[in-house]
């Protein structure tokens, strides 16, 4: 709204201004029909014999008083569909996701964030039928930074995420149970940024993980984020340096840790050249 009330200093025109909004649309179809009108025409629905491949996706974002330095919020719409061809069947994935974000700004140097999600994630294959999910998820992140120049930035984390498989059942003292997962994380990052040289960051996370069904499926690695039941530590270090005008390079370092298993550590460097 602002671009078409640049001039207007009414009250209502003011209220306005305070919002933005952006839509994303994304259609890309692959298929194997000859017909050359349907494979120019994102909107068309093919049937399945025909498909190769298709990502269709969908992102609303509704922005209030996103330019403030004291309080903002935003509110994002998410719908992705796809489908693809494997060669064991056609594989069906979807989600649907609402998140509302805010922050704010009590002191200079201190921010409280807070998002909440709800989603629903979806999988269906026609040759695995143990790889079916249809996982709702609610979440909740509240994070507090405290940041006393553009160079530093320290935030504590903590995040709230259920999940119940509205698809599938476990088997629970011979009674059918769905699949649900809580997870409650702890976690500490750490940012430093040096203006057009580089910027180095940190963050450790423990996650606590009740799940009520066996760990070792597909279904389980979805409703726990590839990790295990009960304590699992997780942390990351990337540092980042700008050699000149056009070498820049990276350094990244993921490692974690989960009740009953060994630590694990992947580490990676990277060198880009901008021309």
């Amino acid at each position: 709204p602002t671009l078409l009330l640049k001039n207007n200093e009414k009250s209502l025109a003011k209220f306005a201004k305070l919002w933005a909004f952006q839509t994303t649309l994304r259609l890309d179809n692959k298929i194997g029909d000859r017909d050359d009108l349907k494979a120019i025409n994102p909107f068309f629905q093919e049937n399945d014999t025909a498909i190769i491949a298709s990502n269709n996706n969908i992102r609303q974002s509704v922005f209030f008083n996103q330019s403030s330095a004291v309080f903002g919020a935003d509110y994002t719409y998410i719908n992705n569909q796809s489908k693809q061809l494997l060669t064991n069947g056609l594989e069906f994935k979807n989600l649907v996701s609402h998140l509302i974000r805010w922050r704010y700004n009590f002191h200079p140097s201190w921010t409280f964030f807070n998002d909440n999600a709800w989603s629903e994630k979806g999988n269906t294959s026609e040759f695995f039928s143990l790889r079916d999910y249809r996982i709702r998820a609610y979440e909740l992140q509240a994070s507090m930074a405290f940041q006393p120049s553009t160079q530093f930035r320290i935030s504590g984390i903590y995040k709230y995420n259920y999940k119940t498989n509205l698809q599938q059942a476990a088997v629970v003292q011979s009674e059918p149970v769905n699949q649900k997962a809580l997870l409650n994380t702890l976690a500490m990052e750490l940012r430093y940024n040096q203006t057009e040289k580089g910027s180095f960051t940190a963050r450790f996370d423990f996650i606590k993980i009740d799940y009520n069904d066996v760990e070792n499926t597909s279904i389980a690695y979805e409703m726990m984020n590839g990790l295990n039941i009960g304590d699992n530590y997780t942390w990351e270090v990337v540092y980042q340096r700008n050699l000149n005008n056009n070498i820049q390079l990276s350094f990244n370092y993921n490692g974690r840790k989960s009740e009953n298993s060994k630590v694990v550590n992947i580490g990676g460097a990277q060198i880009k050249a901008f021309f």
